[in-house]
């Protein structure tokens, strides 16, 4: 079995810095198929990967490709298996205007599928008539350890890594973290990643408003290779991840390798229910406490791991029953 998952190319970033490749790369990997991983410019790249590779199955990572090329593609490749993984929820998608559009006219195609990487989002689609399949994310937890420091003990280091958009939350997360540093009088060094292109940048500007008018810093980061990325990571004292919307969230697991607490939404799986909370603000500060008093890294590890266990099986049953 050859198993081949291409994704789109993310403006300027390279390979191993953008969620996608690092989500298609974790998968492919733990895989006991032949794979790899590539990345186009644009749809007109993948007929030149799939002739060169010769895939049984070709994973097309988020949708991007148009229905009429992947028409076009699917029957010059007829013995291919193409599949669309959607990464995203219905809040995201809704966001983009074609999503639906494009999703109806795929699975209208013989050989081509739609599937998930989100189970409560795969199910709403299957009970509304969607032939979608469940494929999930993977994500290789291999032991880190957190660099020694000698940071200034005055100073709360938390990251809240990840794309700048809107349903990301970040501001609101900002706030909190404001808030939870004052309770426990230290000043915040408050870490994201400064991606961004045209209307997101509000989100930018306003966080650093934000932060020009307290004690407290915003700390800005260039995106990095997944490995550099999570050295990173390690080095905060607690991590951030109460967005509006999740269908897995890889920064997440990034903390929970790391050993490093994290307080996320109640759309990530792979977090203890102690440290996750709704996005309102006091109850973001009260579950800031409780992952800094009581860390639950051993109890995040074990979820990721449990879950890292269950996908690779859906993945395999996928593969040996296609």
């Amino acid at each position: 079995m050859r198993i081949l998952f291409i994704c789109k190319k993310r403006g300027p970033y390279s390979h191993g810095t953008f969620g996608l490749w690092n989500s298609a790369r974790f998968v492919a990997d733990s895989l006991s198929a032949t794979t790899d991983v590539v990345c186009v410019v644009d749809a007109n790249g993948i007929d030149r990967e799939v002739t060169l590779f010769n895939p049984d199955v070709v994973v097309l990572e988020a949708i991007w490709v148009t229905p009429m090329k992947l028409r076009e593609l699917a029957a010059r490749h007829s013995k291919v298996q193409w599949i669309v993984r959607i990464h995203s929820k219905a809040t995201f998608l809704a966001q983009e205007g074609v999503a639906f559009e494009w999703i109806n006219d795929y699975v209208e195609i013989r050989n081509v599928r739609v599937s998930t990487n989100n189970r409560e989002f795969n199910d709403d689609l299957v009970k509304i008539g969607y032939p979608v399949v469940y494929l999930p994310n993977v994500y290789q937890l291999v032991p880190q350890s957190a660099p020694t420091s000698s940071r200034d003990p005055s100073t709360i280091h938390i990251g809240c890594f990840g794309a700048i958009r809107l349903l990301k939350n970040h501001l609101g997360q900002a706030v909190a973290a404001i808030r939870f540093a004052d309770r426990i009088a230290k000043k915040l060094h408050f870490h994201i990643n400064n991606d961004c292109t045209g209307s997101i940048d509000n989100v930018l500007k306003n966080l650093r408003a934000l932060f020009r008018g307290t004690r407290h810093q915003l700390v800005e980061h260039s995106w990095l290779p997944h490995d550099e990325f999570c050295e990173v990571v390690a080095g905060m004292d607690l991590g951030m991840q109460v967005s509006l919307s999740e269908s897995f969230n890889i920064v997440t697991a990034d903390f929970v390798r790391a050993g490093v607490p994290v307080v996320a939404s109640k759309e990530v799986k792979h977090v203890h229910w102690l440290f996750k909370c709704h996005n309102v603000t006091g109850e973001i500060v009260r579950t800031l406490h409780l992952a800094w008093y009581f860390g639950g890294t051993r109890l995040n590890q074990k979820l990721l791991t449990r879950h890292n266990i269950d996908a690779v099986r859906v993945w395999e049953s996928y593969i040996n029953d296609r």
